[in-house]
């Protein structure tokens, strides 16, 4: 299957975070443009669960010049200005509150 990173999330009575992702295709199904935006995608989530504001920013970006309407990156692109700006604990585990 090929997926993408959407977010982490604390599901109510648990203290860990939880990756969801998207399914977008079979992976043998797939075609090039969908195995890069997958991939350009788990890359912007990996620099922004490091707190790697710049990248995670000039990624998310790419991911809409692959795909213009995504949502996904808009919000995470809104997430990056909003988070630069707070002093997160370094064991910050991603969870946007």
């Amino acid at each position: 299957l090929l997926s993408r990173p959407v977010d982490q999330v604390i599901v109510k009575g648990q203290s860990r975070p939880e990756a969801i992702h998207e399914l977008m295709n079979l992976r043998t199904m797939a075609s090039p443009e969908e195995l890069e935006f997958a991939e350009t995608t788990l890359t912007a989530f990996t620099a922004y669960l490091a707190k790697n504001w710049e990248l995670a920013e000039q990624t998310y970006q790419r991911c809409l010049v692959l795909k213009p309407d995504d949502p996904l990156a808009l919000v995470f692109l809104s997430r990056c200005t909003v988070l630069r700006e707070r002093q997160l604990p370094d064991d910050w585990n991603g969870v946007f509150l």
